[in-house]
């Protein structure tokens, strides 16, 4: 590359660090908090989120019951299973006062099928974490902002790579430190040798970040590559049968039927008269946890299966897709990759810190020469 590219290359790199960078490593440690999220949650809230061990799966009409008479003016919108044996169920949905809706979640012991409390998403110290970091509390404007924040990241990312490069026959000092020369040498190699062996994990995370905010945007752009199968629309049901509607767990008892020897993970309940369930479940080997890939639509009075999606259609851009959730939190490659992506959260800050000693050392010395 020509001096005079990598110095405006250089020169961008470095305005976009300096300004941005205590706001890159914001977004990073927040991140890093929600690697773990539910663990800390748990940690924090034992009597409100975790029960006696059970793995039997009770009545999950007797789950909404609990729920539906702990707080009698609650409007259900899903359930969700626990996270592990030792969990509570999760029926979320929106209560309503005085004009005022807010999206609320109770919880059900498993073992006992009593409401253990209730709590407004957003208002306790987890959630608040996960609006600051996706949304900046600013709703949608946050989240722009923080997508265009990921998109300068990104290429923070690159022009890093690009300034690393090492000529012919000096990739081995390129990711050494010297750790026995001055202590801005160190600093530099330190800012050299990291910025590159997590670059790839860095744009992993900024790519899926990206992703998730401007999914309007980006969608079409991996479907130049491979289409993305969009979700069925346009399903109702048909009120006019005289039907009672079919309670959840019988919804699941159909789902289960139509993929056999799956787990259950949410149920979404029909929205009005004309409303259909939403059954999805997950294979217990599956690189998504908090979720799944298989889901069943269901018509609300008569019990007949609508729709169905499965890995088995999936193409690619939907496979690309359906992972960048998992890929964000490193929850596809287990408890491994999720270290792995809390160490990467704690890169912005690192790099900023070497970044910037190294510019107020050559600042100083420039300084100096006038």
């Amino acid at each position: 590359m020509r001096t005079s590219n990598r110095t405006i290359i250089r020169k961008i790199h470095l305005c976009i660090g300096l300004s941005l960078g205590l706001f890159f490593s914001f977004l990073g440690l927040t991140g890093g908090l929600l690697v773990f999220e539910h663990e800390i949650d748990e940690w924090l809230n034992p009597k409100l989120l975790l029960s006696a061990e059970n793995k039997d799966r009770p009545d999950l009409d007797k789950v909404l019951a609990a729920a539906v008479n702990y707080n009698r003016s609650f409007k259900v919108q899903r359930l969700e299973t626990p996270r592990s044996d030792t969990g509570v169920y999760l029926v979320r949905g929106i209560h309503t006062v005085n004009s005022e809706s807010r999206p609320v979640t109770i919880y059900v012991d498993p073992r006992t099928l009593m409401a253990t409390g209730s709590r407004v998403w957003g208002e306790y110290p987890m959630s608040f974490i996960y609006k600051l970091h996706y949304t900046l509390l600013m709703g949608n404007q946050g989240s722009t902002v923080v997508g265009i924040a990921g998109v300068l990241l990104l290429f923070m990312v690159i022009t890093g790579v690009i300034l690393w490069w090492p000529k012919k026959g000096k990739w081995k000092q390129a990711i050494g430190v010297k750790w026995r020369a001055k202590r801005i040498r160190v600093i530099w190699d330190l800012h050299r040798s990291l910025g590159f062996f997590f670059s790839f994990l860095l744009a992993v995370v900024t790519i899926s970040g990206i992703y998730m905010i401007f999914p309007v945007y980006v969608k079409p752009i991996i479907s130049w590559v491979s289409p993305i199968t969009q979700a069925p629309i346009g399903l109702k049901s048909n009120p006019n049968h005289g039907l009672p509607t079919i309670s959840p767990e019988q919804a699941s008892y159909i789902a289960g039927s139509t993929f056999p020897n799956l787990e259950l993970k949410r149920i979404y309940f029909p929205e009005g008269e004309e409303g259909v369930y939403r059954v999805v479940k997950r294979e217990r080997n599956s690189v998504i946890k908090s979720s799944g890939y298989f889901q069943v639509w269901i018509e609300q009075y008569n019990g007949k299966v609508l729709a169905t999606r499965s890995p088995d259609n999936f193409s690619g851009g939907d496979y690309f897709s359906a992972l960048q959730f998992p890929l964000h939190n490193g929850e596809a490659f287990g408890l491994p990759g999720r270290l792995m992506i809390l160490i990467t959260s704690l890169m912005p800050t690192v790099l900023l810190a070497t970044g910037f000693l190294i510019w107020k050392r050559k600042r100083t010395q420039n300084l100096r020469k006038t």
